[in-house]
Parts: C-alpha cells; structure tokens; sequence
C-alpha cells in the first residue's frame, strides 16, 4: 500500500507534542500595585506622594489581589491592617510572609501552585484558608490552628 499524507504509520509511539503555554513575566507585590487594586491611586487619577500612597496601604483592611500572575507573596508585611486577602489565580507555590498580619482571618489561594500547607500558626485571627484547585502534597504538622478552617475542595491531598 501507497503511504499518503495523513498516515500514521510509523508513528504509533510517537509522544503528542504540547504546546509551550505562553508566560507571563511574574508581577512583583508592590505597595503600588496593592494600592492601584483596591482603587487608592489609578494611571489617570488623583497623583499620591509616595508617602500618602504607603499610609493608605498600611491601612487597608481587604487586599484584592486576584489574578495578577503573582508568583511570590513577599510584600505583604507592610499590609499588617489586612483581615481579608484575595490571592486566587494566581502563580503562588509557598505561603510566606504571613506572620505579620495578626488581624488576619480570611486568605483566598485557590487556583495556585501550592504543595505544602505551613507558616499559619502565628495568625490568631485566621478563621477561614481557601486552597481549592492547589497542588497540596502535604499539610505540616501544627501548620494552622485547630480553628483554622481549611478549604480545600477539588484539590484531593495527596497520601505521604
């Protein structure tokens, strides 16, 4: 038989090739970019020292900072007021700098490339974590009060 266009053969155990997902350059969490979420300064807007900008972050109660291709949650120390943060669809794989945020008591992190749930204890107000749709492959012993609810829906933990 004739090979034509289109044959398969001698391709049988050829692997498909995926397409390389286009990335993004990861966005830095900045007091700007804090401040420009939740409405304090805009590119065409009311123009903010640098000092009125930094004051009005501290004192922010809500951080929504979804979707905004975050890959490191370092920066957050200067939001110490925050008792809500929205941190889904994201690009975050390690909790970190949390420690500071005492008035804590809801985090969003779905949608994230998380492994290991830790470095929750010292947040006395956290009620509620959300990491749904994470990649949870262990929870560290006494990583989050026993009052902590842990959402973690669509995101089975991986047995150790």
């Amino acid at each position: 038989m004739a090979s034509t266009v289109g044959d398969d053969e001698g391709f049988e155990d050829a692997p498909a090739e995926v397409p390389a997902k286009p990335t993004r350059k990861p966005t830095r969490m900045t007091p700007f970019l804090i401040a420009e979420r939740a409405g304090i300064v805009s590119a065409d807007g009311e123009r903010l020292s640098p000092d009125d900008v930094a004051q009005r972050v501290v004192q922010l109660a809500r951080l929504r900072l979804d979707r905004q291709n975050i890959a490191d949650m370092d920066g957050l120390e200067c939001c110490d007021a925050a008792t809500h943060i929205y941190l889904q669809h994201n690009d975050i794989s390690r909790i970190d700098g949390l420690q500071y945020l005492k008035a804590l008591c809801f985090i969003s992190l779905d949608h994230n490339r998380i492994e290991q749930v830790e470095g929750l204890r010292d947040l006395p107000a956290l009620s509620y974590l959300g990491l749904a749709h994470n990649r949870i492959g262990r929870v560290a012993h006494g990583a989050a009060r026993p009052s902590t609810a842990l959402r973690v829906r669509a995101a089975p933990i991986a047995s150790a």
